[in-house]
């Protein structure tokens, strides 16, 4: 988080109503984003760690740690290969001209897909397992309604805020 605010003014070039987060990883500066991917991923690792090893066989969700893990190796990996910079039609309304994807663009998307969905997912089992097992007191009982902002926020990014070109800011709710 505090890597997308300080790459406004990083690298003020790239509108980050415009941008997705990891063009950010592509230039001079990019070793940042990539350390920001790379401690995101590590704490989506140390997330499922801790379930593993902080919750009781009643309350702990094998399938939540392992869509954590793959969330983490896919943010890792997503962190390996870089974005291709999008570029953009300024006339409105702001419409991307999509240049041929590069393989590690391709990549890129591939692994940080995998990741997404996996820790949307993870999260969505992580708040009914742990509710189930009565292991939520009541200050955390809205973590459950809070997870199904994460895929209704995916589909607005994909689809809202990207056929009106602000796909950034789409991607910066999400997140």
């Amino acid at each position: 988080l505090v890597m997308f605010i300080a790459f406004v003014f990083i690298q003020p070039d790239l509108n980050p109503l415009y941008r997705f987060g990891s063009e950010y990883a592509v230039g001079r500066m990019g070793w940042l984003m990539k350390l920001a991917f790379f401690v995101w991923g590590a704490g989506l690792m140390s997330f499922a760690f801790a379930m593993a090893k902080g919750l009781d066989a009643e309350s702990r969700s094998y399938a939540a740690i392992i869509l954590f893990v793959i969330a983490a190796v896919g943010v890792f990996f997503g962190c390996v290969f870089d974005s291709d910079l999008q570029v953009i039609n300024k006339n409105p309304p702001p419409l991307w001209i999509e240049p041929p994807a590069s393989d590690e663009q391709i990549l890129h998307a591939s692994f940080g897909m995998v990741g997404l969905i996996g820790l949307m997912i993870g999260v969505g089992v992580a708040s009914r397992r742990l509710r189930i097992a009565g292991r939520l007191s009541s200050q955390y009982r809205m973590l459950r309604p809070l997870s199904w902002l994460a895929p209704a926020t995916f589909i607005a990014m994909a689809t809202m805020f990207a056929s009106y070109g602000f796909i950034g800011l789409g991607q910066r709710i999400f997140l």
